[in-house]
């Protein structure tokens, strides 16, 4: 499979942005589930964003690649690439240490489909607010409302159905 740069977020959340393969399928939550577990054991810094955040807030919808916000510090993406070597074609061998630094985002195109995110708009890893949510036993860290909201000010169809939703559970909450 390939590793891919991309600079400053384009192209990043759809299924062949970047050159995605026909041979990737969409996560399933056994993915999610092993990579956050590997996460966990080896102290990888990372909130999820995209559409499987915005799943474990209460939207189900399809999506074709798992997004991490994550700290683009080598030290972190060293951790990040022997935990993405859970998957199957070893996709992540390639991830060096200052990718995320370099490039903002990088596609690792394995069996699924990862997206290492270091920056989306305004939104670090270091600023962005989260929650843990339990993934059938496993801990997993996503991106809060108020977080999601802002990563979803995008112009694509998905992100505008997103952010409706989100903005909707927030004004709920606020009463």
């Amino acid at each position: 499979m390939a590793l891919f740069h991309l600079r400053g977020g384009e192209g990043v959340g759809g299924p062949d942005a970047a050159g995605g393969s026909s041979r990737s399928r969409p996560p399933t939550k056994e993915d999610l589930k092993e990579i956050c577990r590997r996460f966990r054991e080896l102290g990888v810094r990372y909130v999820l964003v995209g559409g499987l955040a915005v799943n474990f807030h209460g939207r189900p919808r399809m999506t074709h690649d798992i997004d991490f916000l994550v700290d683009p510090s080598p030290e972190n993406i060293q951790k990040l690439k022997q935990a993405l070597l859970v998957l199957p074609d070893k996709a992540a061998e390639d991830l060096r240490p200052d990718d995320l630094e370099k490039y903002g985002v990088v596609r690792v195109v394995d069996e699924v489909v990862v997206d290492l995110i270091a920056r989306i708009g305004d939104v670090e890893i270091d600023n962005a607010g989260t929650v843990v949510f339990d993934l059938e036993g496993e801990p997993v860290v996503v991106a809060d409302l108020d977080t999601l909201i802002k990563t979803k000010q995008g112009l694509r169809e998905q992100d505008k159905g997103d952010l409706f939703f989100l903005l909707s559970k927030k004004r709920k909450e606020l009463r």
